[in-house]
C-alpha cells in the first residue's frame, strides 16, 4: 500500500467499482457473468498470488488468483459450472500481463484455508501466467499437466506448461 501510494498506483477493490456483464462467448461455461469495469478497461493485469496447494484444483497459483477477480461474494456458484473451465475461461478473457507468484511463505495440505505454512523462499514472476503457474506447480511437487486449468490453458495455446526450470542453474 506504501509503495503504490509513493509510486500514484491505484490500488482497489473490484467489488466495489461499477459491474458489469460480461460475455465470455456462446460456448463458454460462464456465458455472461458480472465483471467488473476496472478489469475490462485494465491496461495491465497484474496477478500476485501466494503458492499453495488447493483441495479442488490441485495448486492455487496465478490463474486462480484471477478467478478472485468476479464480484460475487458467493464465489461456489462457479463449482457448479466446472471451476476448472471458469479459470480458464477467466485468464483467457483477461490474461495477466504479468504474474508475480509469492511463495516467500506458501501453503501445502488441504488448503487453501487450512493450508499448514510452508518457507518455499521461492518467488516466481513471469509475462505468461500458464508458464509461472506450470514453474510453481513443479516447484511444489505436481506435474502441472496433471493440473486440470494449467493443461486446459496449454493445450487450448494460453501459455506453455511444458517449461521446466533447472534449478541447478539457480545461485545458492
Amino acid at each position: 500500500v506504501d509503495w503504490a501510494k509513493k509510486k500514484g498506483v491505484d490500488l482497489v477493490n473490484l467489488s466495489e467499482k461499477k459491474i458489469v456483464n460480461f460475455d465470455f462467448g456462446p460456448d463458454s461455461a460462464l456465458g455472461k457473468e458480472k465483471v467488473s469495469m476496472e478489469l475490462i478497461e485494465a491496461d495491465v493485469i497484474i496477478s500476485v498470488p501466494a503458492m499453495k496447494t488447493h483441495l479442488l484444483t490441485g495448486v492455487t497459483l496465478a490463474m486462480k488468483n484471477m478467478y478472485g477477480t468476479f464480484p460475487d461474494v458467493d464465489k461456489a456458484k462457479f463449482h457448479k459450472k466446472s471451476i476448472e473451465d471458469t479459470i480458464y475461461e477467466v485468464n483467457s478473457a483477461f490474461t495477466p500481463n504479468l504474474v508475480i507468484i509469492d511463495g516467500s511463505i506458501g501453503g501445502e495440505a488441504i488448503g487453501p484455508l487450512s493450508a499448514d505454512p510452508i518457507c518455499y523462499e521461492t518467488i516466481i514472476a513471469s509475462n505468461n501466467v500458464v508458464m509461472g503457474d506450470s514453474i510453481a506447480a513443479r516447484m511444489i511437487g505436481y506435474n502441472p499437466l496433471d493440473i486440470t486449468h494449467i493443461r486446459i490453458a496449454h493445450e487450448k495455446g494460453l501459455g506453455d506448461a511444458s517449461a521446466k526450470l533447472d534449478i541447478d542453474d539457480l545461485p545458492s
